[in-house]
C-alpha cells in the first residue's frame, strides 16, 4: 500500500496528475485517509496464495498502531518510508523493530531538489534545523569528512549508515558506475558505532517527501507550510534529536506532538 490515502477519481491523467508543479496535491482530487478497508482486501489476496507478504509505505506511527489494533495477526512485513540522517524517525523505527516490521529507506541519499526548491535544512537549533546542516546530505561537511576518513564516496557513507541502522536501503541511480559504487558501499565503508552516532546527530526531522494533506508530513519544503509547527506525523525538535526511545516509546504508547 503505497500511501494510506484513498483517491476517489480513477483517471488521474485526465485531471493533470497527482500534484501541481510546486508539489501541491492536485485540488481536483478528492482524497481521504483510508487504509483499514484496503488492508482487509490485501489480507484476502494473501489468503489466495497469490502473494506471500504484505507491506505498507509512508505510514506514520499512529497509522501503524491503528492497523495493528485492527489486524493484530496480520502486521505488515515492511514499512517503506523516507529515512536518512536528516530524518532518522527514531520512534517509528523503534516501534517497527518491536513488532517485527522491516524498515525500507527511500531517499537514503537525501534529494538534490524538492518541490519548493529548498533542498536542505538550515543551520540552527529551531525545528527542522541542525547546527551541522546547511547543505544537501551528499555535500554535508560531516558526511564528506567520513567519506574522506574511509576512502569512500559520500553516497557510500549514507548507504552504509542506512545498512548499519538495519534498514533495507533503496538508493537510486541511472549511472552504471554509481550503481556499482552503491552495491559496494558496505565493503568500501565500514562505519564504526561512533560514526553512526555522529551521523545520527544530524537528525532534525527534515523531509524531502511531501504528503497529500496539510498536517501530513509537514516540513518547510511543503508548499502549505506556515512555520507554525509540525503535524501529527512530525515530532518535536527534542524528539528529533532523541535517538534512544523511552520505555513508553518502545511499547508504542507515545505519540508525536
Amino acid at each position: 500500500m503505497h500511501w494510506p490515502v484513498a483517491i476517489e477519481q480513477l483517471d488521474l491523467k485526465a485531471l493533470g496528475g497527482l500534484r501541481l508543479a510546486d508539489g501541491t496535491p492536485n485540488p481536483k482530487l478528492t482524497m481521504r485517509t483510508e487504509f483499514l478497508e484496503t488492508w482487509r482486501e490485501m489480507i484476502a489476496l494473501k489468503k489466495t496464495g497469490k502473494v506471500r507478504h504484505l507491506g505498507v509505505c509512508n505510514f506514520t506511527l499512529e497509522q501503524l498502531q491503528a492497523l495493528l489494533a485492527a489486524y493484530p495477526d496480520e502486521p505488515p512485513a515492511v514499512n517503506q518510508v523516507e529515512l536518512h540522517p536528516y530524518l532518522c524517525q527514531p520512534e517509528l523505527v523503534a516501534y517497527c523493530k518491536q513488532h517485527g516490521i522491516a524498515m525500507m529507506a527511500y531517499s537514503p541519499l537525501g534529494s538534490s531538489d524538492s518541490y519548493s526548491g529548498k533542498s536542505f535544512p538550515a543551520v540552527g537549533d529551531a525545528p527542522f534545523e541542525n547546527p551541522r546542516a546547511g547543505a544537501p546530505l551528499l555535500q554535508n561537511e560531516l558526511v564528506r569528512s567520513l567519506a574522506d576518513k574511509h576512502g569512500a564516496t559520500p553516497a557510500q557513507v549514507l548507504i552504509a549508515w542506512s545498512v548499519a541502522k538495519g534498514f533495507c536501503c533503496l538508493p537510486k541511480s541511472v549511472q552504471a558506475h554509481r550503481i556499482a559504487q552503491n552495491l559496494g558501499a558496505c565493503d568500501a565503508c565500514a562505519l564504526s558505532a561512533d560514526d553512526v552516532t555522529e551521523l545520527d546527530s544530524l537528525n532534525c526531522g527534515w523531509r524531502y517527501g511531501i504528503g497529500y494533506f496539510a498536517g501530513y508530513f509537514d516540513c518547510p519544503n511543503a508548499p502549505w507550510y506556515s512555520g507554525k509547527g509540525g503535524s501529527s506525523s512530525t515530532e518535536s525538535l527534542s524528539s528529533h534529536r532523541k535517538l534512544v526511545p523511552t520505555a513508553s516509546e518502545k511499547l508504542g504508547l507515545s505519540k508525536p506532538s
